[in-house]
């Protein structure tokens, strides 16, 4: 995993900055890949200009300030997530990676 900001190929720095367009991901999936959790988005734009006409996501999109992942965004998606396994009687052990933000979300 990268342990720093990705820059595009192109671009290049303007008076030592780079671009401040940020995107979060959350992927989940099981061991083998069979059974996959559509992605989570967190952009900044409440609705970006992409999105205008788009009738259905093929992701989950949720927004803030930063584009951070924030342990609200992470426990709504969780506890729908829950409710799923719940209605199908299934139970699973998850593993997170360390964050912050995560540690905070009450589920």
């Amino acid at each position: 995993m990268p342990d720093e900001t990705l820059e595009f190929k192109e671009e290049t720095c303007r008076r030592g900055e780079l671009s401040r367009e940020r995107l979060t991901l959350l992927v989940a999936s099981n061991m083998t890949g069979s059974d996959k959790r559509k992605l989570l988005v967190v952009g900044k734009s409440k609705l970006p200009g992409c999105f205008e006409n788009a009738k259905h996501l093929p992701v989950i999109y949720r927004s803030n300030e930063k584009a951070w992942m924030t342990s609200g965004i992470f426990t709504e998606w969780l506890s729908e997530w829950d409710e799923q396994l719940t209605k199908e009687k299934r139970r699973i052990l998850l593993t997170v990676d360390s964050c912050p933000e995560i540690g905070r979300a009450h589920v």
